[in-house]
């Protein structure tokens, strides 16, 4: 959790919302403002203020960038209506969001990143992440090993099977995409999952394969 700031349509007119405070909070224009085009900017720790971006249009979706000296927060924004039709629900999220469907602890880390932490997504939970590099890719192991998958990128829509060189087989990942944000979630691997499966159906007869552009080792 982040500590946020929301401003409308004059300067004084600043909502803070702190990283302890899970519950929604009310925020209101200016008299002036209250039946003209209502437009808001956020802001995220020390970050600057983002660019503004309108509250009239119920059921749209996006993000805004608040940049700050260390990192970028890249803000996912979604606009809703309440069920009594009069309050509008602006819901701010990480725009990345990663998803452990496992039942293992995993961790993941960034790919070209100096000193790239390893952060734990426990089994069953997501976390909101801020990456820092530009390349969009990152590793994952599970939790208590040492054996990493290849670079998986997240900056696509995808679904695939990264390999692991351990007890584990591999790591199923899914990257969903959408205007207010990214999930990015792993699964653990289970037999048939491999992304090709050959079947050999013919009679009395063994094949070998091997892979183009790797060892050519009978597989």
């Amino acid at each position: 959790m982040f500590l946020c700031s929301y401003q409308g349509d004059t300067r004084n007119n600043i909502v803070v919302h702190e990283e302890v405070n899970n519950e929604a909070i009310l925020f209101s224009f200016k008299s002036k403002a209250f039946f003209g085009k209502k437009k808001a900017t956020v802001k995220v720790e020390d970050s600057d203020w983002s660019e503004k971006f309108s509250l009239d249009v119920v059921g749209s979706s996006g993000s805004v960038l608040c940049k700050a000296p260390n990192r970028n927060y890249q803000v996912g924004v979604d606009n809703q209506l309440s069920n009594s039709g009069l309050t509008k629900i602006v819901v701010f999220t990480p725009f990345y969001t990663i998803l452990n469907k496992a039942s293992y602890d995993m961790e993941v880390a960034e790919v070209d990143v100096a000193k790239a932490e390893w952060f734990t997504v426990l089994a069953g939970e997501s976390i909101g992440w801020w990456p820092v590099g530009a390349k969009r890719e990152v590793f994952v192991r599970v939790r208590g090993t040492m054996d990493t998958t290849p670079a998986f990128p997240y900056d696509r829509p995808l679904s695939t099977v990264l390999a692991l060189p351990n007890m584990y087989g591999g790591i199923l990942g899914e990257v969903d995409m959408k205007e207010s944000g990214v999930v990015v979630q792993f699964d653990q691997y289970f037999e048939g999952a491999a992304p090709a499966l050959f079947i050999n159906h013919l009679r009395d007869t063994s094949i070998a394969l091997w892979q183009q552009g790797h060892d050519e080792n009978v597989r």
